[in-house]
């Protein structure tokens, strides 16, 4: 019976892969990003150590740290035949083991983010080949996520959503951003999520219309708007919520940045569709700002994809023509973010499903 650390297919996902480099003329592909390499082993590393995976058709060999090597042997689904400590040349080591093999490769896929890292520089002396991005292939085969993973991503973003519920309820006049980030934190351990997905941040009042994304010892005050912003990794996959509240009563001009942030929103989320271009749903948010008088105060995407990165494809952005498909999670998310007044943004994250899509998040969306 094979190991298997997440419950996923992984023989099924590397057998994928090879009539992939198959199809691209692609003798070996050498993964080096940890949620690549997570994607085809289900080893999760920790944030300090890393792995590399060679892959050709007719091989698989795993790289892992010295301190991890018992782990991946006990736990990994891959032989622990196939699995060494990460020699100082891991090219040379591969090439060593594949022997009279090595003679047919003449061309390598590799991250474009990799090409450069130290571990890898001698793969081109080794094999004297051609280097092909091998990325495009990776986002192929995970835009689109299976039912599995959209369980993941289901459960994670309904632990999300309490957290979000709980974070507002605790928010207090004179409380520190800090504070109540500090708390979210607290409240991911206690829902059982691997970590979170980047750094929480709340910003209150003048903050929440700088572009810092980071939280300050500044006391939220009422009548100020509060922007928070979280996710956590849940099995391994990522989730993300915004939420825009006041504390009191707001002004009319909170008010009508609030109900165009919220309406464009609604929007835009309609648009979340098969069939529909990812372009067409930032040009709809844009739309409703536009409406509203606020477009130029709207200074980023209004959505991105979610699985085993926090941002992945697809991106909701002006020039992204790639066709929404059943299986992909985005979120949607237009902010506007105005001097003197503040920033409103309201972000769920959507699963794209055969006649339209089902919101995930589910965290109260009004301003009081």
């Amino acid at each position: 019976m094979s190991k298997n650390t997440d419950g996923f297919d992984h023989p099924s996902r590397i057998k994928t892969l090879r009539e992939k480099m198959e199809e691209h003329k692609i003798d070996l592909t050498v993964l080096y990003e940890r949620e690549n390499v997570r994607y085809f082993t289900g080893w999760r590393q920790n944030t300090t150590s890393f792995s590399i995976l060679f892959i050709t058709q007719d091989d698989l060999i795993y790289f892992v740290p010295k301190l991890d090597k018992k782990a991946v042997d006990k736990e990994c689904w891959i032989p622990t035949s196939k699995t060494y400590v990460i020699p100082e040349d891991p090219a040379k080591k591969f090439k060593d083991l594949i022997d009279n093999e090595s003679e047919t490769i003449q061309k390598i896929g590799i991250e474009s983010e990799t090409i450069f890292n130290s571990r890898l520089k001698n793969i081109e002396k080794n094999f004297d080949c051609e280097l092909s991005d091998v990325q495009p292939i990776m986002n192929s085969m995970r835009i689109r996520k299976t039912k599995e993973e959209q369980n993941n991503i289901r459960e994670g973003a309904s632990a999300l959503s309490g957290v979000m519920t709980d974070i507002i309820d605790m928010a207090q006049e004179d409380m520190m951003e800090k504070k109540l980030t500090a708390e979210a934190k607290k409240l991911f351990d206690t829902v059982g999520g691997e970590t979170y997905s980047f750094e929480p941040f709340a910003m209150s009042g003048e903050n929440s219309w700088l572009p810092h994304r980071t939280s300050t010892e500044k006391r939220i005050q009422k009548g100020e708007l509060i922007l928070i912003d979280m996710g956590l990794i849940w099995e391994g996959y990522a989730t993300d919520i915004t939420r825009t509240f006041v504390l009191g009563e707001p002004s009319e001009q909170q008010r009508d940045l609030f109900e165009a942030a919220y309406e464009a929103q609604k929007e835009a989320k309609k648009m979340v569709k098969p069939g529909v271009k990812a372009e067409t749903v930032h040009e709809k948010a844009n739309e409703i700002f536009e409406e509203y008088g606020y477009s130029e105060y709207f200074p980023h995407l209004t959505g991105h994809g979610l699985g085993l990165e926090t941002h992945e494809d697809p991106i909701l952005d002006k020039g992204q023509d790639i066709e929404l498909k059943p299986g992909m999670v985005v979120t949607v998310e237009p902010g506007i973010y105005k001097e003197g007044v503040g920033g409103a943004r309201v972000e769920d994250m959507l699963l794209v499903i055969e006649d339209g899509h089902e919101e995930l998040t589910t965290a109260n969306r009004m301003l009081v």
